[in-house]
């Protein structure tokens, strides 16, 4: 009974730890398309694992190869060279899938569905230049996919390819392996291109960051986009709105026209009908006046609700009898200002205490839960403002119906996206606001700082100098206001002391000083009205000559001092203590940044600084100690300043 009893308890330990080991692929996994030649992490989950792993291509149930092995037990991602193997890379096809096992061939995982490995940049092929497409003809948009899965983009551009010659996309999503879309020729998100040259159209992808231009510029000429548009008599001119424009629901405009053919003065009497119609320009939308005096101009408000977003109209006026009119447009009619839009887009830069600087590229970074598919996002166009800080005002558009870099998926299912804005507004508070073209979100940023960059400078200033000898004895103190030189070199200075011993008329023994001070004042006119900070301040003295008699000191300079008050005399001076000197070095670097900083910023009256002695004490010994000096103030700066200005 007692073995049978151990027994079980070992089969029932062997059982467990062999469900314990799981190994679990998680990328690939499903819908994937991989890149020949890029960089792809496959990525496993791996429980109980204790022995080393390999990674295995298959393809039909059959080995190509192996991608990996010997991998540490707890790793649990690989960056792989898509198709790469021990001794060969895999062709593109379709039907791959990836195992994850033991190296002792013990549990595994396969890819649970089998993905294609593709090859090929994504290439546009029509139009490629040199194209004429008839404006309004249906012509098909062409392109090879290579490793492009899942939707790409098509957008159009005029004047070259660069982002301020973009005008809008063409569509947002169509599937890339299709290779090819129908396009209306002319027609892109709100607007209608016109007849001329110079056009291009972009096809992007997401999966993998792929894009394609047409090789050159084709040409869309004049067709018939909208048949059947009555003639009209140019007695009439609207000139606002017009074609291109695009006008918000909810807000108002002035419509404008103006009166030709002079000739017939009934015209100025005349009543006049105002009609808003779909693009075609026949089919009416509604009346927006009847019989309105010929003033040339009526306020007009967007409805909000009665018309679909994003759409395009045209707008004609005729006298009541419809013999006179004037037809303008396309134009489009937009969402309105995103104030009460659902807030599913979060801003996440620039704010808080991010401060950009004026003249540089900064990217404003936002996620999105609004607008997504399977296949990615279905909308990468969005509109991004400026505003005031309190976020009520817009200042400017930043990007209207753009583009928007999308950086990937979390794995929340938040998209992440950013755009490279090229500040050009002035220093200020601001905020963002980001708004999804076709998925009415709005998300509005938190406040930020936007500063003028800073420079650093260097800069060395020479002091003015002036100079005290001052007489000490026993009985007097008697100052003498001269300027001491050093060999009559009006840019160096002296410090030091001279004690010596005499006799007196009655033959008393006397004993006298001379203490030399020096002042050292420095010229900061040349950053009034700059915005400067001191970042460093060092004041360099070198000796230049000494004479010493029983010292043995190598500097005589031995305190400095920060005048607080003007120079009055030798003694009396208002002084704080500042720092001390070394006595055994020739050359002296002092940092003098606090000081420095206070003279700018006004908070230190600029009298500058005293350098005297260590001991200021009369001293009844025979000894001398004066150094000549030179001095320099070594700043270094940093200077706000407006883009472009130049370097002083």
């Amino acid at each position: 009974m007692r073995k049978l009893f151990l027994f079980s308890i070992t089969v029932i330990l062997m059982i467990g730890s062999s469900y314990a080991a799981t190994l679990q692929i998680t990328q690939p996994n499903g819908s994937d398309s991989l890149c020949l030649g890029k960089h792809y992490t496959i990525k496993w989950t791996a429980t109980g694992i204790t022995t080393p792993l390999k990674l295995v291509l298959r393809k039909n149930g059959n080995v190509i190869g192996t991608i990996a092995e010997n991998l540490p037990a707890n790793t649990t991602q690989y960056d792989w060279v898509v198709g790469n193997y021990t001794g060969g890379t895999a062709a593109a096809d379709s039907g791959y899938i990836i195992r994850v096992r033991t190296m002792d061939n013990g549990p595994y995982d396969d890819s649970d569905k089998a993905f294609p490995l593709l090859s090929g940049l994504l290439a546009l092929t029509a139009p490629n230049g040199g194209e004429s497409w008839e404006l309004g003809s249906a012509k098909d948009i062409t392109w090879s996919p290579g490793c492009a899965y899942g939707s790409v983009r098509l957008t159009l551009y005029k004047g070259g390819t660069d982002m301020k010659n973009r005008l809008n996309a063409i569509t947002i999503s169509t599937q890339a392996e299709r290779g090819k879309y129908s396009w209306k020729v002319g027609e892109y998100l709100g607007n209608i291109a016109q007849e001329g040259d110079g056009y291009y159209i972009m096809v992007s992808s997401y999966t993998p960051d792929m894009k394609d231009v047409s090789n050159g510029p084709f040409t869309i000429v004049k067709g018939k986009l909208h048949p059947g548009l009555p003639e009209v008599v140019k007695c009439f001119e609207l000139t606002y709105p017009r074609r291109g424009d695009r006008l918000r629901k909810g807000s108002g405009y002035t419509v404008k026209w103006s009166t030709g053919c002079s000739q017939d003065t009934k015209l100025k009497d005349a009543k006049l009908k105002l009609d808003l119609l779909k693009s075609d320009g026949t089919t009416l939308v509604y009346t927006i006046g009847e019989n309105l005096p010929n003033n040339g101009q009526l306020l007009w408000g967007v409805p909000v609700l009665e018309l679909p977003d994003n759409g395009l109209y045209k707008m004609r006026i005729q006298t009541m009898d419809g013999k006179n009119s004037d037809m303008v447009g396309p134009f489009s009619i937009v969402k309105p200002e995103p104030s009460s839009l659902p807030a599913a887009i979060k801003v996440t830069a620039p704010g808080g205490p991010s401060t950009p600087s004026v003249g540089i590229t900064y990217p404003i970074r936002w996620t999105s839960t609004c607008g997504k598919s399977a296949n990615g996002p279905v909308d990468d166009a969005f509109t991004i403002d400026l505003m005031n800080a309190a976020g009520s005002i817009k200042i400017d558009n930043l990007l209207d119906s753009g583009v928007g870099r999308y950086d990937g998926e979390s794995p929340a299912g938040v998209h992440n996206w950013h755009w490279d804005w090229p500040i050009t507004v002035g220093p200020g508070t601001y905020r963002i606001r980001v708004t999804n073209i076709s998925g009415h979100c709005v998300g509005l940023g938190e406040p930020f700082t936007l500063v003028n960059p800073v420079r650093t400078l260097d800069y060395t200033l020479k002091p003015g100098i002036k100079g005290w000898t001052c007489v000490h004895n026993a009985t007097f103190l008697n100052p003498m206001p001269t300027r001491p030189q050093c060999e009559h070199n009006t840019e160096q200075f002296v410090v030091g002391y001279d004690y010596f011993q005499y006799q007196d008329s009655s033959g008393n023994t006397q004993w006298h000083g001379f203490l030399t001070r020096s002042q050292l004042t420095f010229n900061f006119a040349k950053f009034k009205d700059r915005k400067v900070r001191v970042q460093e301040a060092i004041l360099h003295l070198a000796k230049k000559s000494s004479y010493n008699f029983n010292s043995n000191e190598a500097s005589c300079a031995g305190k400095v001092y920060i005048l607080n008050g003007p120079w009055q005399d030798c003694w009396n001076v208002q002084k704080t203590f500042w720092k001390d000197l070394p006595h055994d070095q020739t050359a002296i670097d002092v940092n003098v940044t606090s000081i420095a900083a206070d003279w700018f910023k006004g908070a230190l009256a600029n009298n500058g600084l005293l350098l005297t002695v260590s001991d200021e004490s009369f001293r009844y010994v025979a000894t001398t100690c004066k150094s000549c000096y030179s001095a320099e103030l070594r700043l270094k700066i940093q200077e706000e300043y407006s883009p472009g200005e130049p370097q002083p």
